[in-house]
Formats: structure tokens, sequence, C-alpha cells
């Protein structure tokens, strides 16, 4: 192996996750009507992302997307209420594959490319079920993906540093399906994107 080569792709990968997280790192709106306990650790990713330190914001992502996957936990423990997953679970599943994205690209850019790559498949995972959800009551119709007053608006990069900025109830998919659906698909792609490059190179992981 050509170790020469596989360093100066690793460190051209690092570059490009560098300059996406300070796309994604943008600050956020500091409310969340829909996991209130994240309000703090959006504060903390917002200062973090202001400190334009890797490691930080690597931390404070990974804090955000744990508190919502928490809040997902506790919608889903809410047995015989459909709406528990949609829009609840479907809600934090997607908000916590978001924060998974801008940790996977702190971790890369931080030189952890086997930890980044742990977060970067979390996400795909997570905004996967989101984009492929399927709601199993047929009493779901399209009363149900009324807009939400103060939708919160997520943002992200994708593997190139272009940010995108998604209002979560501005994307309705035509059939049945999560309100979600259209936010989890990009993040899914930016995802994919990532991961294709990586794998194209043939980087070690370990």
């Amino acid at each position: 192996m050509d170790l020469r080569r596989v360093w100066t792709a690793a460190a051209g990968i690092a570059a490009v996750a560098a300059t996406a997280v300070a796309a994604s790192a943008a600050p956020l709106p500091l409310s969340d009507p829909m996991c209130p306990r994240a309000v703090p650790r959006l504060a903390a990713f917002n200062e973090a992302a202001q400190s334009n330190d890797i490691s930080r914001i690597a931390a404070a992502a990974r804090s955000a997307a744990d508190i919502y996957e928490q809040c997902a936990a506790d919608a889903r423990a809410q047995t015989g209420r459909f709406l528990s997953v949609e829009p609840y679970v479907n809600y934090e599943t997607t908000r916590e594959a978001q924060f998974r994205v801008v940790e996977a690209r702190a971790l890369i850019a931080n030189g952890d490319l086997a930890g980044g790559l742990r977060a970067m498949r979390d996400a795909r995972r997570l905004a996967d079920y989101v984009a492929t959800w399927q709601p199993e009551s047929m009493s779901w119709d399209s009363t149900n993906h009324s807009t939400m007053q103060n939708d919160p608006v997520i943002r992200f990069s994708d593997a190139s540093g272009v940010q995108h900025s998604m209002s979560f109830a501005s994307h309705v998919p035509d059939h049945d399906g999560s309100r979600y659906q259209t936010a989890a698909l990009e993040i899914r792609a930016a995802a994919d994107q990532l991961l294709g490059r990586i794998q194209a190179l043939h980087l070690p992981t370990k």
C-alpha cells in the first residue's frame, strides 16, 4: 500500500470535512417545543460552533444527538399513541441524524476517521428510518401533515461543504409518510456521498 497516497487522500477528506463542519455548525434557534430538554444543548452547540474548536464541536454535536435520542426513546415509550411516532419520534430521529452528521465531520476533520465513520453510519441509519417510514394506521391523512407553529429549521452540509437549510414543515411528501421525509432523504444522501468517497479511496479506518 502506498502510504503517502493514503495519507494524502486522508488529508483531503479531512479538509473537506473541516469545511463542512464550519458550514453545518451554523447557530441554531434556541427553541424546540418537540424536545424542550434539547435547548441547553443547542445553546452549548452554538457556543462550540463559535469557538471554531473542532474537538469541542464534535463533543457538543454528540451531546445534542444524545438528547434527541433520549427524547425519541421517551416518545416510543408512549405505546398505543400513533402520534408518538409521527411527528415526535420521526422529528427527534431526524434531529439526531443531523447532529450525528456534524459529529462525524468534526471527528474526521480532527483525524478520527474510524469514529467519524461510525457516527456517519449512525446518521445514515437514522435518516433512512425516517425516509422509509410508513404509517401503520389507515387513519393517517393529510391533516396530520399540518404545519406546526415554530417548526425548527435544520442546517447541514453535503460532502462538498455546500450548506442546506430546510424547515421541517415546508416539504410534505405527496404520499403517506413522515413530514420529515425530505429532510431525512437529504441527510441520507449527504452521508452516502461522504461514505462513498471514503470507500472509494480504500482508506484504513483503524
